[in-house]
């Protein structure tokens, strides 16, 4: 998959790094990984940002996050 140069910068800090395996290692399972579909642009915050922010609330919420794939649905691109 193509990512965009600054979802790509965010994606591969140290600070994502720690946050994937602070959720590993508190929930006993890896966050979803990033794709477009589920983690999109928000107004002016990139989608990597948003992607981040969704993992630092689980994480701050002590809850996992659950959500139906969008890229996995009837339909998608997957679906061919």
């Amino acid at each position: 998959m193509y990512v965009a140069a600054v979802d790509s910068e965010i994606l591969r800090s140290a600070e994502m790094w720690e946050l994937w395996e602070r959720y590993e290692k508190k929930f006993g399972e890896r966050f979803m990984p990033f794709n477009y579909t589920d983690f999109g642009r928000i107004g002016e915050r990139c989608a990597a940002q948003v992607y981040m922010d969704i993992i630092k609330q689980c994480l701050e919420e002590n809850k996992p996050y659950e959500v139906e794939s969008e890229w996995c649905k009837p339909g998608s691109l997957i679906d061919h």
